[in-house]
């Protein structure tokens, strides 16, 4: 009789009572330590996905790569338009350089030319 009751205390306890579902028990395998041979464990099956997948990374791939394409194509007609730009300042500036030289030797041909400078006497 106590071996039948001992028996009924062990199977009505909480952890005896319940059972695990695959998941936990599968989570809660250890495999064994030592020299013993590792079971031949199958991989886990892959989740199927049955959407299509997001077309977002391509439409943002394609954005910036034509946003990058309009920064190169505006960037090098601002380069056009700012090296006629310096070309023609560069023109200016030896039109001024050739017009300056021949104003100092216009300057040097008066200055021999002019005689010597004297303070007139005032009556």
């Amino acid at each position: 009789m106590r071996l039948i009751s001992r028996a009924r205390q062990l199977l009505m306890r909480p952890s005896a009572a319940r059972v695990g579902t695959r998941k936990e028990i599968a989570c809660s395998y250890q495999p064994p330590t030592g020299n013993l041979p590792q079971p031949n464990v199958p991989p886990p099956i892959p989740l199927v996905n049955f959407r299509p997948p997001s077309r977002m990374p391509w439409v943002l791939t394609a954005a910036v790569v034509a946003v990058a394409g309009f920064g190169a194509y505006w960037g090098l007609g601002e380069r056009a338009r700012l090296t006629a730009k310096a070309q023609e300042a560069k023109s200016a500036v030896r039109a001024a350089v050739a017009a300056g030289q021949s104003l100092e030797k216009q300057l040097s041909e008066l200055q021999s030319e002019r005689r010597p400078w004297r303070p007139t006497k005032r009556p």
